[in-house]
C-alpha cells in the first residue's frame, strides 16, 4: 500500500502510516517518495499543533494572583473575584448573576521572555 502512489494520495495522514512510510522508503521510486514526503510533512504539522499547547504552557508564566490584567484571556480568568465584585447585579427572581466586569489575573513573565 505504501508504495502505491494512488493509495498514498488518498491516505489519511496518521502516525501509523508515517511509521510504514519510514520503514519502506528504500523501496519507493521518486514519484512515490515525493508523495511520501508530503504525507510526512502533514503528519509532522499535525503533531506540532497538538504538542504546541503543552510546550507553550511552561513558557507563558505562572499566574500572579496579586495583580490584575486588562488582557482578557480565558486561562487567566479570576472567577472568585468576578463573582464577588458583581454580586450586586444578582437577580433573585431569575436566579442569575449578571457580570458587568470580569476580572483576570496577570502572569509572571519568565526570564526567557524578557531576553528577547
Amino acid at each position: 500500500m505504501v508504495t502505491n502512489p494512488d493509495l498514498l494520495r488518498r491516505a489519511q495522514p496518521s502516525v501509523t502510516l508515517l511509521k510504514a512510510v519510514l520503514h519502506t522508503k528504500h523501496l519507493m521510486n521518486q514519484q512515490v517518495l515525493r508523495l511520501a514526503r508530503d504525507l510526512v510533512r502533514r503528519v509532522v504539522e499535525e503533531l506540532m499543533q497538538k504538542l504546541a499547547r503543552q510546550v507553550r504552557a511552561p513558557f507563558s508564566g505562572a499566574l500572579d494572583r496579586r495583580r490584575r490584567s486588562s488582557l482578557r484571556v480565558a486561562k487567566n480568568f479570576d472567577a472568585r473575584t468576578t463573582i464577588r465584585r458583581n454580586l450586586k447585579r444578582y437577580d433573585p427572581d431569575a436566579r442569575r448573576l449578571y457580570i458587568e466586569s470580569p476580572f483576570f489575573f496577570s502572569r509572571v513573565r519568565r526570564h526567557a521572555d524578557r531576553c528577547r
